[in-house]
């Protein structure tokens, strides 16, 4: 019988772009494994993108949501989404772009520099939502499947995944003292699932398979 090719009149150059769509040679392969329908990012010269849509929710309301879907909120982080000033607009869409740590060399992949290669790309600095908007629309294992937190050799998963890079959130109740830090997702070796809240210095260098969120400007 003869087989019909419905790809017979797309180039090579489309077809290359749909693998790209979804995610690459691999992502493309689980895809026709049927292990998961078409993903929800897509990547364009090695920056992946994806849209999130405010709808309107307080710190508040954003702990209560990620505690009853099981996903970890430390202390610190609460602090954070509940003293600080987040966006509470309604049916905003963002275009976001996910700069992949892997471009930077391990001496460049410094908040300074990863700030400045945005802007030059025509990114701008996010509100601290967007963190939150990332930790509810992708799993643990989508963000894997990105290529950040990764497993290690013995198979544990670990390590940061997506930082969304706004500006640093102050924290005057921490038992710390006063604190800095930037809100990212976070996967630890027991397999938990967390949106962490990440403590650094403006020299202080990123893993390599870390991915560092921004706002595509319009």
């Amino acid at each position: 019988m003869k087989q019909d090719f419905v790809s017979a009149d797309l180039t090579v150059g489309q077809l290359n772009a749909i693998v790209k769509k979804l995610g690459g040679k691999d992502a493309a392969m689980e895809f026709l494994r049927g292990h998961y329908t078409v993903q929800p990012w897509w990547v364009e010269n090695d920056v992946i993108y994806f849209n999130v849509t405010s709808d309107g929710k307080t710190g508040e309301q954003w702990v209560s949501q990620f505690e009853s879907k099981g996903i970890v909120v430390p202390e610190l982080t609460k602090m954070r989404l509940l003293f600080n000033d987040i966006n509470h607009v309604k049916e905003k869409i963002y275009k976001i772009a996910v700069i992949k740590g892997e471009y930077f060399s391990d001496q460049d992949r410094i908040m300074t520099k990863i700030v400045k290669e945005a802007i030059k790309r025509g990114f701008e600095i996010p509100n601290p939502e967007i963190a939150c908007f990332i930790r509810e629309k992708f799993s643990d294992e989508q963000i894997r499947m990105m290529g950040f937190g990764q497993a290690n050799l013995i198979g544990q998963v670990y390590g940061l995944g997506i930082v969304t890079m706004h500006k640093k959130l102050s924290d005057f109740h921490s038992p710390f003292g006063i604190s800095e830090g930037v809100l990212c997702t976070y996967s630890s070796t027991t397999g938990s699932s967390y949106l962490e809240s990440n403590w650094f210095e403006p020299t202080d260098g990123w893993s390599s398979n870390t991915g560092f969120a921004f706002v595509v400007s319009k």
